[in-house]
C-alpha cells in the first residue's frame, strides 16, 4: 500500500506514567477522511482511576465538535458504560454532536430461531427463501428416503445372490436398484449446497433486520436518555467483513470470504456521514443559530415580558383547563374499554350453554324429588323460599343451594381469572393514561415562556412534578384495591345463594308467583305450584340467567364508579396545581410603574436587536455561504 507521508491521523495516547499528560504519536495512512483535513482521534482515559489522565481526557474531548461511541451489538440496549458515554459527549455538544457504532454487526447466534422479531422488510424478503428452502427440504428428505429404500430392497436381493437362489430379474433389479442410489447420491450433492446457499441468504435477511432493528433502538435510547428529539446517527458495522472486501478474497474459499456485502457492513456508510460533516458543521450551526436560535431567544423574551402576571396566568389557566377536559375524556375512554372487556368477558363464562345445560339438568332432577314430598311439606318450601327444614323427621331441604351447586365450580374459575387480570390491567392502563396526561403538562408547561416567567413553572408544579406522579400511584392502587374488593363481593352474591344472591332473588319472584297459582278443576294445588316451578326454573328465562344479568349490571355500574372516583381526584389534583398558579396573580411586582417601563425599554431593545438580525447578520451568514 502507497503510504502518503503529507496526511496524517493525530492520535493522543494518554500515557500511565503522571508526569506526561499525553503523548502525541503521529501515524501515516491513505484516507479519503483524513485528506478532508478530519482529524479523528481516539481518546482512552475517561474512565480511569488515575485522576490526571480523566482530567487529560475529558478537556480533549471538551474540544472535539463530535464524539463517537462505540459498543458491542450484543450489549447495544444493555450497556450501562455505553450509556454513560454517549449521555457524557451529549452534554458537551448537545443535539447532533455523537454518532453511535454498534460493532460485530456480521454476527448473530439465534441460528435462524424464532427469538427476532422481523420487520416487514424482513417478512416480505424471507417469504420465498422459506419457500424454496421448505422444497429443498422436503426434496432432500424424499432423495434420502428413496436411498434408504433403495438399500434395503438391495440388501434383501443381494442376500438371494449369496445363496445362489437368486433369478435373473433379481440380479438385473440389483444393478438398477444401484444405478438409481448412484442418481439419487448426484440429485443430493447437487441440492446440499443449494441449501446452504438458502440458509446463509436467509441469515444475511436477519442480521440485516437485526441491525436495522438495532440502530433504530439506539437512536431511540438516545433521544430518551438525552431529550434530544433528533436522535443520534446510529450504525451497525462489520469491520471484520469489510477489511476482506478491503485485502481480496478467493471465492473458494468460504471460510476467508466475506459473508456480507460491502455496503451492509455499514463502513462505508459511516464513512460518508463522517465525511459530510465538516461540509454542515460550523456553517450549519452558524445558520441554525442566526434562522433559529437567536430568533427563539428574542420571542421568549418578548413573550414573557409583553404581557402582566395576570394575563399569563390567564393564559397557564387555559392550558391547565384544557387538560383537564382532556384527562376526562382520556379516563372516561378507558372506562368504556374495559367496561365492555371485562364485562363482556364474565357474562360470556357466566352464560354459557355448557353451565345453563348442566343447571337445567340438576334443576330437573331436584324438581322431581321435590314432587314426591307432601302437599303441606312442598308449600311450607314454597312459601319460605327454598329453604324446608324438620330435624325429627330429618327433613333438610335448600333448594336454591342445590340448584347452584352443580355450576359453582365453573363460576368461580371464571370469576378468578378476571379477578387476576382486571384490577392489574385496569391500574396498568390508569396509570399509563394519567402520567402521560401529567408528562404532557409538564412538557407545555416546561416549554412555554409564560409559565417560566418569574419561576412559575417551578414552584408551582416543576418542584412538585414527582409528588404529583407518587399521588398518581397511590390512587391508581386505591382504585385496584377498590375494583378488587367489588368483584370480590359480586362474586360471592353470584355463587351463594343467601338472601343477597342473585339467584335468591329470582326464586322469590318465582316462589311468590307459584303461592298465587290457583288450581283449575279437578288439579291440585300442590301439583299447580309445582308444575308453575318446573316451567320457570328450567330454561333459557329462568333464574340462572338472571345471575349473568345481575353480574353484567354490577360489573359495569362497579367499574364505571371507580374510574369516575379516579376520574375526580385526578381532576382535584389538576385544579390544585391551577390553584397554585392563579396565586401568582397577588404577585404584583412586574406590574408596578417601573415594571412597566422596564418592558417597554426591552421591547425597543428586540425590536432593535432583531432589525440588526434580520438586516446586517443574514447578509453576513448569505456571503459567508456563497464561499461554501
Amino acid at each position: 500500500m502507497a503510504v502518503r507521508r503529507d496526511h496524517t491521523v493525530e492520535i493522543n495516547i494518554f500515557s500511565h506514567a503522571s508526569y506526561a499528560a499525553d503523548n502525541k504519536r503521529r501515524y501515516y495512512v491513505d484516507s479519503p477522511l483524513v485528506q478532508d483535513s478530519i482529524c479523528l482521534a481516539d481518546v482512552p482515559g475517561t474512565k480511569d482511576i488515575n485522576m490526571s489522565r480523566v482530567t487529560a481526557a475529558t478537556a480533549y474531548l471538551q474540544q472535539c465538535e463530535m464524539t463517537i461511541v462505540v459498543v458491542d451489538i450484543k450489549r447495544a440496549t444493555s450497556d450501562q458504560s455505553f450509556r454513560q458515554h454517549y449521555l457524557d459527549a451529549h452534554s458537551r455538544r448537545h443535539h447532533g454532536s455523537v454518532i453511535l457504532l454498534a460493532t460485530r454487526a456480521d454476527e448473530l447466534n439465534d441460528d435462524g430461531g424464532s427469538t427476532l422479531q422481523l420487520d416487514p422488510v424482513a417478512e416480505e424478503n424471507i417469504a420465498p427463501i422459506e419457500e424454496k428452502l421448505a422444497d429443498l427440504t422436503s426434496e432432500l428428505q424424499a432423495i434420502e428416503d428413496e436411498i434408504e429404500a433403495n438399500k434395503h430392497h438391495m440388501k434383501r436381493l443381494k442376500s438371494s445372490v449369496q445363496l445362489g437362489s437368486a433369478t435373473v430379474e433379481q440380479r438385473s433389479q440389483h444393478d438398477a436398484l444401484k444405478a438409481a442410489n448412484k442418481v439419487l447420491a448426484s440429485r443430493k450433492k447437487t441440492t446440499m449446497p443449494l441449501v446452504a446457499s438458502l440458509e446463509k441468504e436467509r441469515k444475511d435477511v436477519r442480521i440485516a433486520c437485526r441491525n436495522r432493528l438495532v440502530a433504530a433502538g439506539m437512536s431511540r435510547m438516545y433521544s430518551h436518555n438525552t431529550g434530544d428529539d433528533a436522535g443520534a446517527a446510529s450504525f451497525c458495522v462489520s469491520n471484520r467483513m469489510y477489511m476482506r472486501h478491503r485485502r481480496g478474497y478467493n471465492m473458494t474459499n468460504l471460510e476467508k470470504a466475506p459473508t456480507m456485502k460491502l455496503e451492509d457492513t455499514q463502513i462505508p456508510a459511516a464513512c460518508r456521514y463522517i465525511a459530510g460533516i465538516p461540509s454542515q458543521g460550523r456553517l450549519a450551526v452558524l445558520e441554525h443559530f442566526v434562522l433559529f436560535k437567536v430568533p427563539m431567544l428574542l420571542n421568549i423574551v418578548q413573550m414573557s415580558c409583553s404581557k402582566s402576571t395576570e394575563a399569563r396566568i390567564e393564559h397557564i389557566t387555559k392550558i391547565i383547563d384544557k387538560t383537564i377536559k382532556g384527562t376526562e375524556g382520556r379516563v372516561r375512554g378507558v372506562m368504556n374499554k374495559w367496561v365492555k372487556t371485562f364485562s363482556n368477558e364474565l357474562t360470556s363464562a357466566l352464560s354459557s350453554h355448557e353451565l345453563q345445560d348442566r343447571f337445567d339438568r340438576n334443576a330437573e332432577k331436584k324438581l322431581e324429588e321435590l314432587a314426591t314430598i307432601n302437599a303441606a311439606s312442598h308449600k311450607a318450601l314454597v312459601n319460605k323460599r327454598g329453604t324446608y327444614q324438620q330435624k325429627k323427621l330429618k327433613i333438610n331441604h335448600n333448594l336454591n343451594a342445590s340448584l347452584l351447586a352443580p355450576a359453582k365450580t365453573a363460576m368461580d374459575a371464571a370469576f378468578r381469572n378476571v379477578l387476576d387480570t382486571a384490577p392489574a390491567a385496569l391500574k396498568a392502563q390508569m396509570a399509563q393514561t394519567i402520567k402521560t396526561v401529567i408528562n404532557d403538562l409538564n412538557k407545555q408547561l416546561k416549554d412555554d415562556p409564560q409559565a417560566l416567567a418569574g419561576d412559575a413553572y417551578q414552584l408551582c408544579f416543576g418542584k412538585n412534578r414527582v409528588g404529583y406522579e407518587e399521588e398518581v400511584t397511590l390512587k391508581v392502587e386505591n382504585a385496584r384495591k377498590d375494583l378488587h374488593q367489588g368483584l370480590i363481593a359480586i362474586k360471592e352474591k353470584a355463587v351463594k345463594p343467601g338472601d343477597k344472591g342473585y339467584l335468591f332473588k329470582a326464586m322469590d319472584e318465582i316462589y311468590g308467583a307459584a303461592l298465587d297459582e290457583r288450581p283449575g278443576k279437578g288439579k291440585k294445588l300442590k301439583d299447580v305450584r309445582h308444575a308453575y316451578l318446573e316451567e320457570n326454573v328450567i330454561g333459557l328465562d329462568g333464574p340462572f340467567a338472571a345471575i349473568a344479568e345481575g353480574v353484567e349490571e354490577d360489573v359495569k355500574k362497579l367499574i364505571k364508579n371507580t374510574c369516575d372516583k379516579l376520574r375526580k381526584e385526578v381532576v382535584e389534583m389538576l385544579k390544585t396545581i391551577r390553584a397554585a398558579f392563579q396565586r401568582q396573580k397577588n404577585r404584583k411586582e412586574q406590574d408596578t410603574p417601573e415594571g412597566q417601563q422596564f418592558r417597554k425599554e426591552l421591547h425597543e431593545l428586540v425590536d432593535e436587536a432583531r432589525r440588526i438580525l434580520e438586516g446586517v447578520v443574514t447578509k453576513s451568514l448569505e456571503k459567508c455561504k456563497e464561499n461554501k
